[in-house]
């Protein structure tokens, strides 16, 4: 059943190559591979690729109509690293192509591109900048994001940037302070395109074991759109705690203020049946207002790790504000784990899973959805850089706020083949 998959894809390469595309991929390589210093220089260049056959059986994550099929996934890649006594710069390149036996429409290639790059001015001030690009899918980025399932999948594309400095004052003494900035846009007209301003400070403190952290973390953030506009002060508390040299603890917790300005609200979700095609059809309705809302709330990020020679696992939660594509502020709580174990010296095992919990930020819309998901991987290293995995993933949300078909699930298992090509040299 895969081939006819794997052959629709080879037709439809040329398209999913274009030139335009093509044209960038080459262009970003060039100027990432460009030396921008004579120093004696570490560079590490990784391509990869990653091959995968899939069975989905809700492939669009719906409650009804639901329709499952085969597809075929493949990920080029691309990493380069490039260091010096006094910068690092690393990069990454990625498409993902996406192409189903039946379902058809829902090809896609998504792409993903991103810089991120220190620099040390002097021995006590350093600076490092960021910048990404990424065309993906509403399905998946924004369920991995929020943790809300009733968006139609939808292209979405999003660029981010951001910059920071950190002063050293004292031995034990540094500060901080960091600026970024988020440009959401999506394709489909019932979805809200947003950006997200915010910066931070940070005030960070060594104790005397040399192990422990203290920080304070001061910041500010505005979320703005057509539908919403959002003031988000806030406040944190961290500590980076070492229990010994393979259990670690990072913490942050505190309060934020957020003051929302509402003109569009309450967004339905409508679905109706086209009487020509028998298909389902979806559009937004919202509520035009103008209204103000204020509130306090809690935040948190903490995190667990544990390490071993043959296995490494983390556990954590995280607590705060985020935006859905209807542009409403909304409540996010996060539990999640990871784990990977060495069965041998050629098998692993890998299992992680994630528990959202999702609500309306404000008193106007009345959001309450759950939604977790687990997935075990079994992978096997045929060499020192080749690899065959078998993987299962389970997905299951419920929509608190729906009066019928408030659960629905999802089931997918994947076969995939892993080639990556290290290289590395000193310049």
């Amino acid at each position: 059943m895969l081939n006819a998959t794997f052959q629709n894809f080879v037709r439809d390469e040329n398209r999913t190559l274009g030139t335009e595309h093509f044209r960038t991929f080459c262009m970003a390589l060039l100027l990432l591979a460009f030396p921008i210093t004579v120093t004696a220089a570490e560079v590490a260049v990784e391509p990869s690729l990653f091959v995968r056959g899939e069975y989905d059986d809700n492939v669009a994550y719906t409650r009804r109509y639901k329709k499952s099929d085969y597809l075929a996934k493949i990920k080029p890649a691309f990493r380069l690293n490039y260091r010096t006594e006094v910068l690092d710069l690393e990069s990454n390149l990625a498409a993902e192509i996406y192409r189903y036996r039946d379902e058809t429409c829902l090809n896609t290639e998504d792409q993903h591109y991103d810089v991120n790059g220190t620099f040390q001015l002097t021995e006590r001030l350093s600076v490092s900048g960021n910048g990404a690009y990424r065309k993906d899918t509403t399905l998946e980025s924004e369920l991995f994001e929020t943790g809300l399932t009733g968006n139609t999948r939808q292209d979405r594309k999003r660029y981010t940037g951001g910059m920071s400095a950190t002063y050293k004052l004292t031995e034990k003494w540094d500060a901080g302070l960091n600026y970024n900035y988020t440009k959401t846009e999506y394709d489909w007209e019932g979805n809200v395109d947003y950006n997200v301003d915010s910066i931070s400070a940070s005030f960070n403190y060594l104790l005397n074991n040399q192990l422990d952290m203290i920080t304070i973390q001061p910041y500010y953030a505005w979320m703005d759109s057509q539908a919403t506009s959002t003031d988000n002060y806030g406040l944190s508390f961290g500590l980076m705690h070492a229990f010994s040299e393979t259990l670690s603890l990072t913490a942050y917790a505190g309060v934020r203020y957020t003051k929302t300005s509402y003109s569009y609200v309450n967004p339905r979700y409508m679905v109706i049946i086209n009487p020509i095609t028998g298909e389902p059809e979806y559009f937004v309705m919202y509520t035009p207002v103008d209204e103000k809302d204020s509130n306090f709330s809690g935040v948190a990020d903490v995190g667990i790790s544990k390490t071993g020679e043959t296995f490494s696992a983390t556990i954590g939660y995280n607590q705060d504000l985020s935006y859905s594509s209807y542009g409403e502020p909304i409540e996010v709580y996060k539990a999640y784990f990871n784990t990977d174990r060495r069965i041998t010296e050629r098998l692993r095992f890998r299992f992680s899973g994630s528990f959202y919990v999702t609500k309306s930020e404000g008193k106007y819309n009345d959001r309450d959805e759950r939604y977790f998901n687990v997935s075990p991987v079994l992978a096997y290293r045929l060499t020192r850089d080749y690899s065959v995995e078998v993987g299962y993933r389970y997905s299951e949300s419920k929509d608190k706020q729906l009066s019928s078909n408030k659960t629905t699930d999802r089931n997918r298992v994947w076969v995939g083949l892993r080639f990556r090509y290290p290289m590395k040299w000193q310049r």
